[in-house]
């Protein structure tokens, strides 16, 4: 016969291991959301933050000569600085510019669907998670907002800004661990 002592012993100490495993549980999906809002948010600021910039430097509905230089310029700046992928798209889908090194990249030309860009004109911003087909592999949360013409509030294109998703996973495996 187990004594009264060993049967609460054992009860309490399972009920504690319980609350102890979903604590931590609830704390890590704590962490995960707080950081995928950060990045989204972030990524948006960015994203917004480019497209005045490509509204400023919009003559006519079209970027060229040495503010097309200029522009490519601050946006491989900030990207840099923001470590996102910034890929800038007239009112059509077609890529005009990219925060890519190369002045010849493999981006330029390719064009966004028609469906996404009428969400984004449409919403003012998109936000979602996944592949872009042709531009990248891996998986990267990815953040649109169009460019509006100050004065007429015509859409000229949007920006889509993106940042790899295994960079923010990371975060969250170094932090549980």
């Amino acid at each position: 016969m187990k004594t009264t002592f060993g049967r609460l012993f054992f009860t309490m100490a399972a009920v504690i291991l319980f609350g102890m495993v979903l604590l931590g549980t609830s704390f890590g999906v704590l962490i995960r959301n707080y950081l995928f809002d950060e990045k989204e948010s972030s990524l948006r600021t960015t994203a917004q933050a480019v497209a005045k910039l490509a509204e400023g430097y919009q003559t006519g509905g079209m970027i060229s000569g040495k503010d097309a230089w200029s522009l490519r310029a601050e946006l491989s700046f900030s990207a840099e600085v923001t470590k996102a992928d910034a890929f800038i798209c007239s009112a059509t889908g077609e890529i005009l510019m990219c925060s890519c090194e190369s002045m010849s990249c493999e981006h330029l030309g390719m064009a966004i669907d028609k469906t996404y860009l009428e969400k984004v004109f449409a919403k003012g911003y998109f936000v979602d998670t996944g592949v872009i087909s042709g531009l990248d592999q891996a998986e990267r949360y990815v953040v649109s907002v169009p460019i509006r013409d100050a004065d007429t509030e015509q859409n000229l294109g949007i920006v889509v800004v993106s940042a790899p998703v295994a960079e923010t996973l990371s975060v969250i495996s170094e932090t549980m661990s």
